[in-house]
Protein backbone atom coordinates (compact mmCIF):
# COMPACT_ATOMS: atom_id res chain seq x y z
CA UNK A 1 0.00 0.00 0.00
CA UNK A 2 2.95 2.32 0.64
CA UNK A 3 4.27 1.70 -2.88
CA UNK A 4 7.55 0.20 -1.70
CA UNK A 5 7.05 -3.12 -3.44
CA UNK A 6 5.60 -4.32 -6.72
CA UNK A 7 2.74 -6.75 -6.21
CA UNK A 8 1.84 -8.94 -9.17
CA UNK A 9 -0.96 -11.46 -8.44
CA UNK A 10 -0.96 -14.74 -10.35
CA UNK A 11 -4.40 -16.36 -10.63
CA UNK A 12 -3.58 -20.00 -11.37
CA UNK A 13 -6.67 -22.05 -12.29
CA UNK A 14 -8.71 -19.36 -10.52
CA UNK A 15 -11.21 -16.84 -11.83
CA UNK A 16 -10.33 -13.43 -10.29
CA UNK A 17 -14.05 -12.68 -9.90
CA UNK A 18 -14.38 -15.74 -7.64
CA UNK A 19 -11.58 -14.31 -5.49
CA UNK A 20 -13.16 -10.84 -5.50
CA UNK A 21 -16.59 -12.05 -4.44
CA UNK A 22 -15.42 -15.12 -2.46
CA UNK A 23 -17.48 -17.57 -4.47
CA UNK A 24 -17.09 -21.31 -4.98
CA UNK A 25 -14.19 -22.92 -3.13
CA UNK A 26 -13.27 -19.56 -1.57
CA UNK A 27 -16.70 -19.38 0.03
CA UNK A 28 -16.33 -22.96 1.29
CA UNK A 29 -12.87 -22.30 2.75
CA UNK A 30 -13.85 -19.07 4.48
CA UNK A 31 -16.97 -20.76 5.80
CA UNK A 32 -14.81 -23.44 7.39
CA UNK A 33 -12.41 -20.87 8.82
CA UNK A 34 -15.27 -19.00 10.46
CA UNK A 35 -15.68 -21.95 12.84
CA UNK A 36 -12.11 -21.55 14.11
CA UNK A 37 -11.31 -17.82 13.91
CA UNK A 38 -12.90 -14.61 15.13
CA UNK A 39 -15.24 -12.88 12.71
CA UNK A 40 -13.05 -9.74 12.55
CA UNK A 41 -10.06 -11.75 11.35
CA UNK A 42 -12.08 -13.59 8.70
CA UNK A 43 -13.52 -10.25 7.53
CA UNK A 44 -9.96 -8.88 7.15
CA UNK A 45 -9.09 -11.88 5.00
CA UNK A 46 -12.17 -11.27 2.87
CA UNK A 47 -11.15 -7.64 2.37
CA UNK A 48 -7.58 -8.65 1.48
CA UNK A 49 -8.82 -11.11 -1.14
CA UNK A 50 -11.04 -8.44 -2.67
CA UNK A 51 -8.18 -5.94 -2.83
CA UNK A 52 -5.77 -8.49 -4.33
CA UNK A 53 -8.26 -9.49 -7.02
CA UNK A 54 -8.64 -5.86 -8.09
CA UNK A 55 -4.94 -5.61 -8.95
CA UNK A 56 -4.14 -6.35 -12.58
CA UNK A 57 -2.18 -9.60 -12.79
CA UNK A 58 -1.73 -12.83 -14.72
CA UNK A 59 -4.51 -15.39 -15.13
CA UNK A 60 -3.54 -18.95 -16.01
CA UNK A 61 -6.14 -21.44 -17.19
CA UNK A 62 -5.63 -25.17 -16.63
CA UNK A 63 -8.02 -26.88 -18.99
CA UNK A 64 -7.79 -30.65 -18.67
CA UNK A 65 -5.62 -31.38 -21.71
CA UNK A 66 -5.72 -35.15 -21.45
CA UNK A 67 -9.52 -35.36 -21.57
CA UNK A 68 -9.80 -32.80 -24.39
CA UNK A 69 -6.95 -34.15 -26.51
CA UNK A 70 -8.36 -37.68 -26.43
CA UNK A 71 -11.62 -36.53 -27.98
CA UNK A 72 -12.20 -36.46 -31.72
CA UNK A 73 -10.58 -33.24 -33.04
CA UNK A 74 -9.12 -32.85 -29.55
CA UNK A 75 -5.88 -31.15 -30.66
CA UNK A 76 -7.85 -28.57 -32.63
CA UNK A 77 -9.96 -27.88 -29.53
CA UNK A 78 -6.80 -27.30 -27.48
CA UNK A 79 -5.58 -24.82 -30.09
CA UNK A 80 -8.96 -23.05 -30.10
CA UNK A 81 -8.92 -22.81 -26.31
CA UNK A 82 -5.40 -21.41 -26.36
CA UNK A 83 -6.06 -18.78 -29.03
CA UNK A 84 -9.50 -17.84 -27.65
CA UNK A 85 -8.12 -17.30 -24.18
CA UNK A 86 -5.06 -15.31 -25.27
CA UNK A 87 -7.00 -13.02 -27.64
CA UNK A 88 -10.19 -12.83 -25.53
CA UNK A 89 -12.44 -13.97 -28.35
CA UNK A 90 -14.75 -16.94 -28.79
CA UNK A 91 -14.70 -16.73 -32.60
CA UNK A 92 -11.55 -18.79 -33.22
CA UNK A 93 -12.45 -21.89 -35.23
CA UNK A 94 -9.76 -24.37 -36.29
CA UNK A 95 -10.47 -27.30 -38.59
CA UNK A 96 -6.98 -28.83 -38.87
CA UNK A 97 -4.01 -29.05 -36.51
CA UNK A 98 -1.73 -27.63 -39.21
CA UNK A 99 -3.94 -24.54 -39.55
CA UNK A 100 -3.94 -24.09 -35.79
CA UNK A 101 -0.15 -24.22 -35.64
CA UNK A 102 0.08 -21.60 -38.37
CA UNK A 103 -2.28 -19.24 -36.52
CA UNK A 104 -0.36 -19.61 -33.25
CA UNK A 105 2.94 -18.96 -35.02
CA UNK A 106 1.60 -15.87 -36.84
CA UNK A 107 -0.16 -14.29 -33.86
CA UNK A 108 2.65 -14.84 -31.36
CA UNK A 109 5.61 -14.18 -33.65
CA UNK A 110 8.22 -12.27 -31.64
CA UNK A 111 6.04 -11.85 -28.54
CA UNK A 112 7.50 -12.47 -25.09
CA UNK A 113 5.25 -14.97 -23.30
CA UNK A 114 5.00 -17.04 -20.15
CA UNK A 115 3.24 -20.26 -21.15
CA UNK A 116 2.28 -23.02 -18.70
CA UNK A 117 1.28 -26.40 -20.20
CA UNK A 118 -0.11 -28.53 -17.41
CA UNK A 119 -0.36 -32.33 -17.34
CA UNK A 120 1.15 -33.05 -20.77
CA UNK A 121 1.59 -36.76 -21.51
CA UNK A 122 2.01 -36.90 -25.31
CA UNK A 123 4.39 -34.97 -27.56
CA UNK A 124 1.54 -34.15 -29.98
CA UNK A 125 -0.15 -32.13 -27.23
CA UNK A 126 2.96 -29.98 -26.92
CA UNK A 127 3.59 -29.68 -30.65
CA UNK A 128 0.03 -28.55 -31.34
CA UNK A 129 0.69 -25.43 -29.23
CA UNK A 130 4.47 -24.96 -29.39
CA UNK A 131 6.00 -26.48 -32.52
CA UNK A 132 9.14 -24.35 -32.27
CA UNK A 133 10.72 -22.05 -29.70
CA UNK A 134 11.18 -19.53 -32.51
CA UNK A 135 7.43 -18.87 -32.44
CA UNK A 136 7.91 -16.72 -29.33
CA UNK A 137 10.13 -13.77 -28.50
CA UNK A 138 13.38 -13.56 -26.56
CA UNK A 139 12.90 -13.98 -22.82
CA UNK A 140 9.84 -16.23 -23.18
CA UNK A 141 9.41 -19.06 -20.70
CA UNK A 142 7.56 -22.32 -21.33
CA UNK A 143 6.78 -24.44 -18.27
CA UNK A 144 5.61 -28.03 -18.73
CA UNK A 145 4.24 -30.29 -16.01
CA UNK A 146 4.20 -34.00 -16.78
CA UNK A 147 4.57 -37.43 -15.24
CA UNK A 148 6.34 -38.69 -18.38
CA UNK A 149 10.09 -38.16 -18.02
CA UNK A 150 10.76 -39.58 -21.50
CA UNK A 151 8.65 -36.77 -22.95
CA UNK A 152 11.00 -34.16 -21.49
CA UNK A 153 13.98 -35.90 -23.09
CA UNK A 154 12.20 -35.93 -26.46
CA UNK A 155 11.53 -32.20 -26.19
CA UNK A 156 15.09 -31.38 -25.16
CA UNK A 157 14.04 -29.11 -22.31
CA UNK A 158 16.62 -26.80 -20.77
CA UNK A 159 15.97 -27.75 -17.16
CA UNK A 160 14.07 -30.47 -15.30
CA UNK A 161 12.69 -29.75 -11.84
CA UNK A 162 11.45 -32.78 -9.90
CA UNK A 163 8.74 -31.92 -7.40
CA UNK A 164 9.82 -33.27 -4.01
CA UNK A 165 7.46 -35.25 -1.83
CA UNK A 166 5.75 -33.20 0.85
CA UNK A 167 7.47 -33.40 4.23
CA UNK A 168 5.52 -34.43 7.32
CA UNK A 169 4.85 -30.86 8.50
CA UNK A 170 3.56 -29.75 5.07
CA UNK A 171 1.42 -32.87 4.69
CA UNK A 172 -0.06 -32.44 8.17
CA UNK A 173 -0.92 -28.81 7.41
CA UNK A 174 -2.60 -29.68 4.10
CA UNK A 175 -4.60 -32.47 5.70
CA UNK A 176 -5.60 -30.19 8.58
CA UNK A 177 -6.99 -27.48 6.29
CA UNK A 178 -9.34 -30.06 4.78
CA UNK A 179 -10.17 -32.00 7.96
CA UNK A 180 -10.40 -29.10 10.46
CA UNK A 181 -10.52 -25.88 8.43
CA UNK A 182 -7.26 -24.66 9.97
CA UNK A 183 -3.53 -25.32 9.71
CA UNK A 184 -3.14 -27.74 12.62
CA UNK A 185 -5.21 -30.64 14.00
CA UNK A 186 -7.33 -30.40 17.10
CA UNK A 187 -5.33 -31.76 20.08
CA UNK A 188 -7.58 -34.80 20.53
CA UNK A 189 -7.09 -35.78 16.88
CA UNK A 190 -3.34 -35.05 16.53
CA UNK A 191 -2.04 -38.61 16.70
CA UNK A 192 -4.74 -39.93 14.41
CA UNK A 193 -3.96 -37.15 11.93
CA UNK A 194 -0.26 -38.02 11.97
CA UNK A 195 -1.08 -41.65 11.27
CA UNK A 196 -3.26 -40.73 8.29
CA UNK A 197 -0.51 -38.45 6.95
CA UNK A 198 1.98 -41.32 7.18
CA UNK A 199 -0.33 -43.64 5.24
CA UNK A 200 -0.85 -41.03 2.50
CA UNK A 201 2.92 -40.86 1.86
CA UNK A 202 2.86 -37.17 1.02
CA UNK A 203 0.35 -37.50 -1.84
CA UNK A 204 -1.62 -34.21 -1.84
CA UNK A 205 -4.71 -35.70 -3.46
CA UNK A 206 -5.02 -38.44 -0.82
CA UNK A 207 -4.55 -35.88 1.97
CA UNK A 208 -7.23 -33.60 0.52
CA UNK A 209 -9.72 -36.39 -0.14
CA UNK A 210 -9.35 -38.10 3.24
CA UNK A 211 -9.44 -34.73 4.97
CA UNK A 212 -12.71 -33.97 3.19
CA UNK A 213 -14.13 -37.34 4.26
CA UNK A 214 -13.30 -36.66 7.94
CA UNK A 215 -14.29 -32.99 8.06
CA UNK A 216 -16.45 -32.36 11.15
CA UNK A 217 -16.67 -36.10 11.86
CA UNK A 218 -16.74 -37.60 15.37
CA UNK A 219 -14.25 -40.01 16.92
CA UNK A 220 -16.07 -43.22 15.85
CA UNK A 221 -15.82 -42.23 12.18
CA UNK A 222 -12.09 -41.48 12.57
CA UNK A 223 -11.50 -44.88 14.15
CA UNK A 224 -13.48 -46.57 11.37
CA UNK A 225 -11.51 -44.89 8.56
CA UNK A 226 -8.16 -45.53 10.26
CA UNK A 227 -9.04 -49.19 10.65
CA UNK A 228 -9.67 -49.40 6.90
CA UNK A 229 -6.43 -47.57 6.09
CA UNK A 230 -4.33 -49.94 8.20
CA UNK A 231 -5.49 -52.88 6.09
CA UNK A 232 -4.27 -51.31 2.82
CA UNK A 233 -0.64 -51.87 1.69
CA UNK A 234 1.35 -48.63 1.69
CA UNK A 235 1.83 -48.61 -2.10
CA UNK A 236 -1.86 -49.06 -2.93
CA UNK A 237 -2.82 -45.43 -3.54
CA UNK A 238 -6.08 -46.15 -5.37
CA UNK A 239 -7.32 -48.32 -2.54
CA UNK A 240 -6.68 -45.47 -0.12
CA UNK A 241 -8.59 -43.09 -2.34
CA UNK A 242 -11.44 -45.58 -2.59
CA UNK A 243 -12.17 -44.90 1.07
CA UNK A 244 -13.60 -41.57 -0.08
CA UNK A 245 -15.92 -43.35 -2.53
CA UNK A 246 -17.02 -45.93 0.04
CA UNK A 247 -17.75 -43.07 2.47
CA UNK A 248 -20.42 -41.72 0.10
CA UNK A 249 -23.57 -42.69 1.92
CA UNK A 250 -26.08 -42.67 -0.88
CA UNK A 251 -26.63 -44.76 -4.02
CA UNK A 252 -27.16 -41.52 -5.93
CA UNK A 253 -23.80 -39.91 -5.06
CA UNK A 254 -21.89 -43.08 -5.95
CA UNK A 255 -23.67 -43.38 -9.29
CA UNK A 256 -23.03 -39.75 -10.16
CA UNK A 257 -19.34 -40.09 -9.28
CA UNK A 258 -19.05 -43.11 -11.60
CA UNK A 259 -21.00 -41.36 -14.40
CA UNK A 260 -18.62 -38.41 -14.23
CA UNK A 261 -15.42 -40.46 -14.04
CA UNK A 262 -16.45 -42.56 -17.06
CA UNK A 263 -18.11 -39.98 -19.35
CA UNK A 264 -18.50 -36.41 -18.13
CA UNK A 265 -15.07 -35.02 -17.14
CA UNK A 266 -14.35 -31.76 -18.97
CA UNK A 267 -17.99 -30.95 -19.73
CA UNK A 268 -19.90 -27.83 -18.76
CA UNK A 269 -21.23 -27.99 -15.21
CA UNK A 270 -24.74 -26.77 -16.09
CA UNK A 271 -24.91 -29.23 -19.00
CA UNK A 272 -24.02 -32.08 -16.62
CA UNK A 273 -26.60 -30.94 -14.06
CA UNK A 274 -29.32 -31.20 -16.73
CA UNK A 275 -28.20 -34.74 -17.59
CA UNK A 276 -28.14 -35.82 -13.95
CA UNK A 277 -31.51 -34.24 -13.20
CA UNK A 278 -32.93 -36.05 -16.20
CA UNK A 279 -31.72 -39.33 -14.68
CA UNK A 280 -33.76 -38.58 -11.58
CA UNK A 281 -30.80 -37.39 -9.52
CA UNK A 282 -30.34 -34.09 -7.66
CA UNK A 283 -27.53 -32.86 -9.88
CA UNK A 284 -26.91 -29.46 -8.27
CA UNK A 285 -26.75 -30.88 -4.76
CA UNK A 286 -24.58 -33.84 -5.75
CA UNK A 287 -21.95 -31.78 -7.59
CA UNK A 288 -21.66 -29.39 -4.66
CA UNK A 289 -21.33 -32.32 -2.24
CA UNK A 290 -18.70 -34.14 -4.34
CA UNK A 291 -16.78 -30.89 -4.73
CA UNK A 292 -16.69 -30.38 -0.97
CA UNK A 293 -15.39 -33.93 -0.63
CA UNK A 294 -12.56 -33.01 -3.08
CA UNK A 295 -13.73 -35.70 -5.51
CA UNK A 296 -14.20 -33.19 -8.33
CA UNK A 297 -13.82 -29.48 -9.00
CA UNK A 298 -15.29 -26.78 -11.25
CA UNK A 299 -12.75 -24.67 -13.13
CA UNK A 300 -13.01 -21.01 -14.11
CA UNK A 301 -14.67 -21.98 -17.40
CA UNK A 302 -17.43 -23.83 -15.50
CA UNK A 303 -16.06 -27.19 -16.63
CA UNK A 304 -16.19 -30.32 -14.50
CA UNK A 305 -12.67 -31.45 -13.56
CA UNK A 306 -11.45 -34.60 -11.82
CA UNK A 307 -7.94 -35.68 -10.84
CA UNK A 308 -6.60 -38.50 -13.02
CA UNK A 309 -6.16 -40.81 -10.03
CA UNK A 310 -9.77 -40.30 -8.98
CA UNK A 311 -11.01 -40.80 -12.54
CA UNK A 312 -8.98 -44.01 -12.82
CA UNK A 313 -10.26 -45.16 -9.43
CA UNK A 314 -13.86 -44.68 -10.57
CA UNK A 315 -13.26 -46.62 -13.77
CA UNK A 316 -11.54 -49.42 -11.86
CA UNK A 317 -14.57 -49.68 -9.57
CA UNK A 318 -16.72 -50.20 -12.67
CA UNK A 319 -14.26 -52.71 -14.16
CA UNK A 320 -14.33 -54.75 -10.96
CA UNK A 321 -18.10 -55.18 -11.33
CA UNK A 322 -17.25 -57.93 -13.84
CA UNK A 323 -13.51 -58.15 -14.63
CA UNK A 324 -13.81 -60.76 -17.40
CA UNK A 325 -17.27 -60.04 -18.84
CA UNK A 326 -17.57 -56.37 -19.88
CA UNK A 327 -21.22 -56.79 -20.90
CA UNK A 328 -22.09 -57.26 -17.22
CA UNK A 329 -20.60 -53.91 -16.18
CA UNK A 330 -22.68 -50.78 -15.68
CA UNK A 331 -20.56 -48.54 -17.92
CA UNK A 332 -18.26 -49.13 -20.92
CA UNK A 333 -15.79 -46.66 -22.44
CA UNK A 334 -12.92 -48.80 -23.83
CA UNK A 335 -13.36 -49.35 -27.55
CA UNK A 336 -12.68 -53.10 -27.51
CA UNK A 337 -15.13 -53.71 -24.67
CA UNK A 338 -17.85 -51.67 -26.37
CA UNK A 339 -17.44 -53.31 -29.79
CA UNK A 340 -17.38 -56.84 -28.35
CA UNK A 341 -20.54 -56.08 -26.39
CA UNK A 342 -22.33 -54.60 -29.41
CA UNK A 343 -21.63 -57.82 -31.34
CA UNK A 344 -23.60 -59.89 -28.85
CA UNK A 345 -26.78 -61.49 -30.14
CA UNK A 346 -28.99 -60.59 -27.21
CA UNK A 347 -29.78 -57.54 -25.14
CA UNK A 348 -27.55 -56.36 -22.33
CA UNK A 349 -29.40 -55.35 -19.18
CA UNK A 350 -26.55 -54.18 -16.95
CA UNK A 351 -25.15 -51.37 -19.10
CA UNK A 352 -26.19 -47.83 -18.17
CA UNK A 353 -23.60 -45.90 -20.21
CA UNK A 354 -21.66 -46.36 -23.48
CA UNK A 355 -18.84 -44.33 -25.03
CA UNK A 356 -17.35 -45.05 -28.47
CA UNK A 357 -15.34 -43.14 -31.08
CA UNK A 358 -14.47 -44.14 -34.68
CA UNK A 359 -15.22 -47.88 -34.78
CA UNK A 360 -15.56 -50.06 -37.84
CA UNK A 361 -19.00 -49.83 -39.37
CA UNK A 362 -20.00 -53.49 -39.50
CA UNK A 363 -21.73 -53.92 -36.14
CA UNK A 364 -25.19 -53.13 -34.81
CA UNK A 365 -26.56 -51.81 -31.54
CA UNK A 366 -28.09 -54.52 -29.41
CA UNK A 367 -30.98 -53.87 -27.06
CA UNK A 368 -29.73 -52.16 -23.90
CA UNK A 369 -32.75 -51.86 -21.66
CA UNK A 370 -31.22 -49.69 -18.92
CA UNK A 371 -28.98 -47.44 -21.02
CA UNK A 372 -29.10 -43.86 -19.66
CA UNK A 373 -26.01 -42.28 -21.25
CA UNK A 374 -24.84 -42.68 -24.86
CA UNK A 375 -21.71 -40.90 -26.13
CA UNK A 376 -20.81 -41.74 -29.75
CA UNK A 377 -18.57 -39.96 -32.29
CA UNK A 378 -18.25 -41.06 -35.94
CA UNK A 379 -20.14 -44.28 -35.22
CA UNK A 380 -21.84 -45.97 -38.18
CA UNK A 381 -23.77 -49.24 -38.16
CA UNK A 382 -24.31 -50.96 -41.50
CA UNK A 383 -26.70 -53.67 -40.41
CA UNK A 384 -29.49 -51.67 -38.79
CA UNK A 385 -30.84 -51.39 -35.28
CA UNK A 386 -32.66 -53.58 -32.80
CA UNK A 387 -36.28 -52.88 -31.96
CA UNK A 388 -37.22 -50.54 -29.11
CA UNK A 389 -33.83 -48.94 -28.53
CA UNK A 390 -33.08 -46.28 -25.91
CA UNK A 391 -36.32 -46.44 -23.93
CA UNK A 392 -34.48 -45.34 -20.76
CA UNK A 393 -32.00 -43.00 -22.47
CA UNK A 394 -31.54 -39.51 -20.98
CA UNK A 395 -28.46 -38.24 -22.84
CA UNK A 396 -28.03 -38.79 -26.58
CA UNK A 397 -24.59 -37.56 -27.68
CA UNK A 398 -23.95 -38.74 -31.23
CA UNK A 399 -21.61 -36.46 -33.16
CA UNK A 400 -21.38 -37.08 -36.92
CA UNK A 401 -24.58 -39.12 -36.90
CA UNK A 402 -24.59 -40.78 -40.36
CA UNK A 403 -28.31 -40.78 -41.25
CA UNK A 404 -30.63 -38.01 -42.46
CA UNK A 405 -33.38 -39.01 -40.03
CA UNK A 406 -33.75 -40.87 -36.75
CA UNK A 407 -34.73 -44.55 -37.16
CA UNK A 408 -38.17 -45.54 -35.91
CA UNK A 409 -36.43 -47.99 -33.56
CA UNK A 410 -35.14 -45.05 -31.50
CA UNK A 411 -37.47 -44.38 -28.56
CA UNK A 412 -36.37 -41.04 -27.12
CA UNK A 413 -39.31 -40.13 -24.91
CA UNK A 414 -37.14 -39.75 -21.78
CA UNK A 415 -34.17 -37.97 -23.37
CA UNK A 416 -33.39 -34.56 -21.82
CA UNK A 417 -30.36 -33.60 -23.95
CA UNK A 418 -29.75 -34.36 -27.63
CA UNK A 419 -26.28 -33.40 -28.89
CA UNK A 420 -25.87 -34.38 -32.55
CA UNK A 421 -23.40 -31.85 -33.89
CA UNK A 422 -21.87 -32.27 -37.37
CA UNK A 423 -24.47 -34.91 -38.28
CA UNK A 424 -26.28 -35.58 -41.55
CA UNK A 425 -29.62 -35.21 -39.79
CA UNK A 426 -32.23 -33.34 -41.86
CA UNK A 427 -35.45 -34.34 -40.10
CA UNK A 428 -36.30 -36.10 -36.86
CA UNK A 429 -38.16 -39.13 -38.22
CA UNK A 430 -38.69 -40.35 -41.76
CA UNK A 431 -42.20 -39.89 -43.10
CA UNK A 432 -44.13 -43.19 -43.35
Amino acid sequence: KRGRQTLLPVFYDVDPSDVRHQRGTFADALGRLSYSFHKDKVDRWRKALTEASNISGFVFSTHHQREVSQQHKGMEQLQEQFLSYVFRTMEVKIHTVARGKKLIEQRHCGKKVLLVLDDVDEIDQFNSIVRSRDWFGTGSRIIITTRNEDLLEQLGVDKVCITPEMNVAEALELFSWHAFGKSYPKPDFLEWSKEIVRYCQGLPLALEVLGGVLFRQKEPQWRHQLKKLRKIPEDKIQEKLRISYDALSGFEDKNIFLDISCFLVGMDRDYVVRILNGCGFSGERALEFLSKRCLLSINESNKLMMHDLLRDMGREIVRQESPKEPEKRSRLWLREDVINTLRMKKGVKAIQGLKLTLPRGDDRIVETKNLRLLQFSHVKFKTGYEEDLFEELRWLYWHDFPLEFLPNEFHLGKVVIVDMQHSNLRQVWKNP
